[in-house]
């Protein structure tokens, strides 16, 4: 986490879109891949930014 005041960002490449299909049901359940596909972005880009969005909760 980062001190109180400042924020932290990481830069993380993209999943390619062969193994983000391969990932995909251990990233997401099928309600959240429903949200992703209903976001208009591409799918790797969508998962990636879920797979991370999870991790930062961790």
């Amino acid at each position: 986490m980062s001190p109180p005041g400042r924020s932290a960002f990481d830069i993380e490449r993209i999943l390619s879109p062969a193994l983000a299909a391969e990932l995909e049901s251990s990233i997401v359940n099928s309600a959240e891949k429903s949200l992703l596909d209903a976001s208009g972005l591409p799918s790797a880009l969508a998962l990636t930014l879920a797979f991370f969005g999870k991790r930062e909760r961790i």
